[in-house]
């Protein structure tokens, strides 16, 4: 379910600014910072409701659509809202890492990622005994590390990322507690909790 989003845009549209990133790179490398930056704020726009709503309503969603056992899971994808809210930002721009041939980079992040989650996840797992500390570890240390991921992709195409990350933070914040506020006033609770 939190895939589908992501395919759709990485598939879509992820592919034609790939095509203009690699013609713009060769052509006027100067201009990729304006392509990339608009692009990031189209993901933008179309990615915070989505991701908002998983993250507010998930386990609703989950309880009504696939039955009262998959509430947990909805909780879960509830926690995983800002992880993938992020990964919709920085994979349709991944291949920035193509055009300046830092290929070896991605795998380095997703080493390290790979690493982070790797000991976040063991250290909730059998430290607190807990199944759901481990989730949530996992959620926030794959959010984080997008979020860097995103920056690193913005400034790799010349786009000063803080302004952009600053502003996707605060419109993602600013629908999530629009929605808690709804949550509460119509289901009793303001977020997903098991």
């Amino acid at each position: 379910l939190l895939l589908l989003p992501l395919r759709l845009f990485r598939f879509s549209l992820g592919v034609v600014f790939n095509q203009k990133a690699a013609e713009t790179f060769h052509r006027d490398p100067a201009d990729l910072a304006r392509i990339t930056r608009h692009f990031f704020y189209r993901l933008l726009a179309t990615g915070v409701l989505p991701f908002a709503a998983i993250t507010v309503l998930g386990d609703i969603v989950f309880q009504v659509v696939l039955g009262g056992e998959w509430r947990m899971a909805g909780v879960f994808a509830a926690w995983l809202g800002a992880f993938f809210f992020f990964r919709h930002l920085s994979e349709p721009i991944i291949n920035l890492f193509n055009v300046h041939r830092r290929e070896r980079q991605m795998l380095q992040f997703q080493a390290v990622l790979l690493g982070a989650r790797a000991v976040v996840v063991s250290w909730a797992a059998f430290f607190h005994g807990s199944v759901l500390n481990a989730v949530l570890a996992y959620a926030v240390v794959s959010a984080l590390g997008y979020v860097w991921l995103t920056g690193h992709l913005l400034r790799l195409a010349g786009v000063r990322a803080v302004k952009p990350l600053v502003h996707a933070v605060l419109v993602m914040g600013a629908s999530v507690a629009l929605l808690c506020l709804l949550r509460s006033t119509f289901a009793g609770t303001w977020f997903p909790m098991p």
